[in-house]
């Protein structure tokens, strides 16, 4: 109860830390089992270069690991589910404008900068 209290009184006098910036720049979704390794690789791949990343946990439903990001703010989600990896592609869809597009799996880095650049 006291930790209510004392947040109520920081919030009043507008002494709330407030996080202006989301805690990663890309979620990396799990679309399955089967595709959960791959997953993992790019978001290695992506850590590596320099972007912070963040991997969902499990295979669940796209729209819960939409809502997660948005949840968390996060600018930009990468799908890979059957047809992308058959395809040897990467689904890397902005959310702050809705936009999305399909990108060869080596290319993934340099998109995901180039949007982040474009806010």
């Amino acid at each position: 109860m006291g930790d209510v209290m004392v947040s109520v009184v920081l919030e009043k006098y507008g002494l709330l830390p407030v996080e202006d910036e989301p805690p990663a720049d890309v979620l990396v979704t799990v679309f399955n089992e089967d595709s959960a390794a791959h997953a993992a690789e790019t978001a290695n791949r992506l850590r590596q270069s320099g972007l912070r990343v963040i991997l969902y946990p499990e295979a669940a439903k796209l729209v819960k690991q939409f809502k997660f990001a948005d949840r968390l703010r996060l600018p930009i989600v990468i799908v890979e589910g059957p047809d992308e990896l058959n395809a040897g592609v990467v689904t890397v869809k902005d959310l702050r404008g809705g936009t999305q597009s399909s990108v060869p799996f080596d290319g993934v880095g340099d998109t995901v900068r180039q949007m982040l650049a474009s806010d």
